[in-house]
C-alpha cells in the first residue's frame, strides 16, 4: 500500500465502550452473530417484490486470459455493474480491469490491478466483501495499492455481478469462488483481506489449502456459531422473524453510523440488490461454519480487526490463541469505508509484518 501519511501508532487495543444491548442481544447472547445478519436484514426490510431488471438481462462478460482481458463475443465490453456503488462513492481505479471467470459455484466477477510487468511484483492481496456487498467496497484499497503489489477483489456468488452459487452450502460456494479468483489471477501466496461474512469464506478456503495464503486480515468477522447452543440459534432465527424492524433494523442503522451518507446509501442499495434466497442461504450456512477450527487448520498468520459490534463470547480473538487482535474505538463495522486512510495505514502495518512487499 502507498503510504500517504506518516506511519502512526497501531489502533488502541484498550477498552471499548459497550453498546447498549436490546432484547435480542440478551436472548441470543452472541454479538458476533449480529454482525453477519445486519446487512441481510436491511435488505429484507427494503426488498422490492418484483424481479430486478439486471437478473432478467444477460450479463456482458469478459474472459480472463492472464495478461489481458478480452470480450467473449457475447456483447459489448463489460462494465462494473448497475449498482450505485459502481459509479458513485466506490468508483474503481481507472486502470482496474474487470473480468468474469468460471468457478464450481458459477461465474465470478472480479477486478484486478497489477504492475505493468510481472517481474515488478513483490506481493499480492485479494479482497473479499461481506454479506450483501460487492467488490467496489474495496475501491479505496485498490486505489492505494503500492506499485509493486497485485490487488484483486471479487463479487461473491449471488452478489454484484457474480452468478448465484450452484452448491448447497453458501460458505463452501463462496470459498470455491475465492479459490477460482486466486487461481485465475495466478496469485501465489496472497494476503487475504475479508470483511464480515466474507471472512467465513476466506477461512474455509485457507483451511482447505494450509499455508497457501501469506496471511489473513479479517474485519469484524462473525464469531464461531458452531459453539452456540441449539436454543440460541433458534432464538436468533425467531427474533429475526418476530422483531426485525424493532431490533435488527436499529442495529443496521447503527452499523452505518460512521459511514458518510452517500456511501451508506450505496451500501444499502447493494444489499437491496441481493436476492433474499442468497442472503438467507448465507445466514443458514453461517450457523454450520467452523471458523475457529478453520483458522487453526489454515496455518497462516491471522490478524483480526474487531469493533465493538464483533465482540462476544464466541469471537475468534477469544478462540484462536495465535490471532493478532486490533480493537477499534471508532470506525465501526465498515472501517475500510468509513475511514479508508486509517484502514490503509493498518493494512500497511500488516503488509510490513508479513514482509509482503519485500
Amino acid at each position: 500500500m502507498t503510504r500517504r501519511t506518516r506511519r502512526g501508532r497501531r489502533p488502541s487495543r484498550g477498552h471499548v465502550t459497550k453498546r447498549r444491548r436490546g432484547r435480542l442481544w440478551r436472548r441470543v447472547r452472541f454479538l458476533g452473530l449480529l454482525s453477519v445478519a445486519l446487512v441481510a436484514i436491511g435488505a429484507l426490510l427494503g426488498k422490492q417484490t418484483e424481479e430486478r431488471s439486471r437478473a432478467a438481462q444477460p450479463r456482458n462478460r469478459r474472459r480472463h486470459t492472464g495478461d489481458d482481458l478480452r470480450d467473449d463475443g457475447d456483447g459489448p465490453s463489460a462494465d462494473t455493474g448497475s449498482s450505485p456503488a459502481a459509479t458513485g462513492p466506490f468508483a474503481l481505479p481507472d486502470d482496474a480491469r474487470v473480468a468474469w471467470v468460471p468457478s464450481p459455484s458459477g461465474g465470478v466477477r472480479l477486478c484486478e490491478r497489477r504492475p505493468a510487468h510481472d517481474d515488478e511484483i513483490r506481493g499480492e492481496m485479494i479482497f473479499v466483501h461481506g454479506l450483501g456487498g460487492r467488490l467496489e467496497h474495496w475501491a479505496a484499497q485498490l486505489e492505494a495499492l503500492g506499485p509493486a503489489l497485485v490487488g484483486v477483489a471479487l463479487d461473491l456468488p449471488g452478489h454484484g455481478g457474480s452468478d448465484p452459487s450452484q452448491g448447497a452450502d453458501a460458505v463452501e460456494g463462496a470459498a470455491a469462488a475465492l479459490g477460482a479468483a486466486i487461481d485465475a489471477c495466478a496469485l501465489r501466496r496472497p494476503l487475504v483481506v475479508a470483511h464480515g461474512w466474507g471472512a467465513l469464506a476466506a477461512l474455509r478456503w485457507a483451511a482447505a489449502r494450509p499455508g497457501r495464503a501469506r496471511g489473513l486480515l479479517l474485519i469484524d468477522p462473525p464469531g464461531d456459531q458452531s459453539r452456540m447452543t441449539a436454543d440460541d440459534v433458534d432464538a436468533f432465527r425467531q427474533a429475526v422473524v418476530d422483531d426485525a424492524r424493532g431490533e435488527l433494523g436499529l442495529f443496521l442503522r447503527q452499523s452505518l453510523a460512521d459511514v458518510a451518507e452517500t456511501s451508506a446509501k450505496a451500501i444499502l442499495a447493494d444489499v437491496e440488490a441481493t436476492d433474499d434466497d442468497v442472503l438467507l442461504a448465507a445466514l443458514e450456512s453461517s450457523t454450520r461454519a467452523t471458523p475457529a477450527a478453520d483458522a487453526e487448520a489454515a496455518k497462516v498468520p491471522l490478524h483480526l480487526v474487531t469493533s465493538d459490534l464483533g465482540r462476544g463470547p464466541h469471537a475468534l480473538e477469544k478462540l484462536v490463541e495465535e490471532a493478532v487482535p486490533w480493537h477499534l474505538q471508532t470506525g465501526g463495522h465498515w472501517l475500510m469505508v468509513a475511514q479508508p486512510a486509517r484502514f490503509n495505514q493498518l493494512l500497511d502495518d500488516v503488509v510490513d509484518a508479513l514482509r509482503l512487499s519485500r
